[in-house]
């Protein structure tokens, strides 16, 4: 990426000193001004290629973090229900506390959590 404007730079330097040649290099002026106008061509393609690809992995990071939040509101949910059951009913609710565990579970295992270190 750092060698293009380089080259471009090498190119308008050349074609500056060839403009002071007899008219036979304004055949190669031509030839210069079209690799030119193609390098900067390309240049810009890459640019906007890589702004797209930026978006795009913001956008992927963005949906991450949905799926995140959502799956730790469902846990928040299922855990603030299982224990407002246990304090009304003074009752170990099994099957609530099934869900509750699959839930951590679901958000442990997902993208957004810290994986342990070794």
């Amino acid at each position: 990426m750092k060698q293009i404007p380089q080259f471009i730079f090498v190119n308008i330097c050349l074609i500056t000193s060839l403009a002071a040649q007899n008219p036979q290099s304004r055949i190669v002026d031509e030839r210069w001004d079209s690799v030119q106008l193609e390098l900067t061509r390309r240049a810009m393609e890459q640019r906007t290629w890589q702004v797209e690809k930026e978006i795009a992995e913001r956008r992927y990071a963005q949906f991450l973090e949905r799926q995140f939040v959502a799956k730790m509101n469902k846990f928040i949910m299922l855990w603030k229900a299982l224990a407002e059951d246990y304090n009304t009913k003074s009752a170990f609710n099994v099957k609530l506390a099934g869900e509750v565990a699959k839930a951590f579970h679901e958000l442990e295992n997902g993208e957004g959590w810290p994986k342990a270190r070794k």
